[in-house]
């Protein structure tokens, strides 16, 4: 009889054992999957807001060009220093942000009738992959999504430059452009203006000035 308490004593350890050894499992998959790119060697960097900026260039009238910014830039790049093809990017644009330097045109560049920056307020994108030039220029694919559509885009982007601020943290910057449609993505300044095709032109020019920092988390 006192061996059998024994033996099912020994039994109930190995379950407890076994287990345990289960949870311990499954936690290590839940932060693999959460943490997968922190696991890997990559680390966090943000999206300094205020040394970036995402500048456009429109043609006005068929002879000059309308240029503006936007200067409320974040996001995040995930990034181990070296294997630039293996970085992801997401990077968030504050529609309300947007500035030509005449508030007239402002105001309705975020209203309804173009941006509707109440409906749609954030311009987002995110990396797909990367591809890496031999001098170091890049090409980021990715999804952008504004004014409620979703489009595929690239961004080509010159090599990272590496730096520090003036308390001395370590900076990586870079510079990319893009162009798009605007009318890809549901942007129509007016009806008659658009049949016309003489006031605005469709294609955007897109630059951006982007400077990181490594995050303290």
């Amino acid at each position: 009889m006192t061996r059998i308490f024994r033996d099912q004593d020994m039994l109930r350890k190995l379950i407890y054992i076994a287990a345990f050894g289960y949870l311990l499992c499954a936690c290590m998959m839940l932060c693999q999957l959460c943490f997968g790119s922190t696991a890997s060697g990559a680390e966090r960097w943000l999206i300094d807001n205020k040394h970036s900026s995402v500048g456009f260039e429109v043609k006005h009238l068929m002879v000059s060009n309308v240029v503006g910014r936007f200067s409320d830039v974040s996001g995040t790049v995930d990034f181990d220093g070296s294997n630039l093809d293996k970085a992801t990017v997401d990077a968030h644009i504050g529609v309300t942000s947007l500035d030509t330097h005449q508030n007239a045109r402002d105001k309705h560049l975020r209203s309804k009738n173009v941006f509707d920056a109440l409906k749609f307020p954030s311009i987002d994108f995110h990396s797909d992959h990367i591809d890496v030039n031999k001098d170091g220029s890049f090409k980021i694919f990715g999804h952008l999504s504004m004014h409620g559509i979703n489009k595929e885009v690239v961004l080509d982007a010159n090599p990272l430059v590496r730096n520090s601020d003036s308390i001395g943290k370590e900076t990586i910057e870079t510079e990319a452009t893009a162009e798009l449609n605007r009318k890809d993505f549901g942007i129509s300044v007016d009806k008659t203006i658009d049949r016309g095709g003489a006031v605005v032109g469709d294609k955007v020019k897109v630059n951006l000035d982007i400077c990181l920092v490594k995050s303290s988390t």
